[in-house]
């Protein structure tokens, strides 16, 4: 079996993406805003690589290969109006089951955050998880995110209310 490999998701990775996208929302629904039927029946690959940003952005999107298929992905989009540009918010969390258990979720996490740490004038990251979803709590935790606030009824799948969470991070001023 081969190492995993963190890297920049490109434009060239919109099918594998969009596939890994589509098995997150059948797997766990609970974790998404977007829905599985939804997003098959009004979205394409195409549209997928529309989403994935420019190497010369502050945005950036993180892929875990494995084997060479595309297992767990992350997203990192920065705030542009002027009020809020200061902020980034981490999105589209996710690892394939056959691939947990492999410390992906913290590399993935550590590229990310990396990468925030460099983009000149952040002051915060955000994010948002299910209160149910304690592994990826406490690896937020681990990164220094604090809970600032609970959600009751942030989502709700098959007649199943769902609480969220809605963490922050302090960036360090250099």
């Amino acid at each position: 079996m081969m190492d995993v490999i963190i890297r920049p998701i490109m434009r060239d990775d919109a099918d594998a993406l969009f596939a890994l996208r589509l098995t997150s929302l059948k797997i766990n629904p609970e974790a998404f805003g977007a829905d599985y039927a939804d997003t098959l029946h009004n979205q394409t690959a195409a549209s997928y690589a529309e989403r994935i940003p420019t190497v010369d952005s502050d945005n950036l999107m993180i892929g875990a290969e494995l084997d060479g298929a595309l297992v767990g992905m992350m997203g990192f989009v920065r705030e542009t109006r002027p009020k809020t540009k200061h902020m980034g918010v981490i999105w589209g969390v996710f690892v394939d089951p056959k691939a947990r258990g492999r410390g992906i979720s913290k590399q993935m996490m550590t590229a990310i955050m990396t990468h925030a740490q460099q983009c000149d004038g952040l002051r915060q990251v955000v994010l948002s998880v299910v209160t149910d979803n304690q592994a990826a709590v406490k690896l937020y935790q681990r990164f220094g995110f604090t809970i600032w606030g609970t959600q009751p009824d942030a989502l709700q799948v098959h007649d199943q209310s769902y609480a969220m969470h809605w963490m922050s991070y302090q960036v360090a001023s250099i």
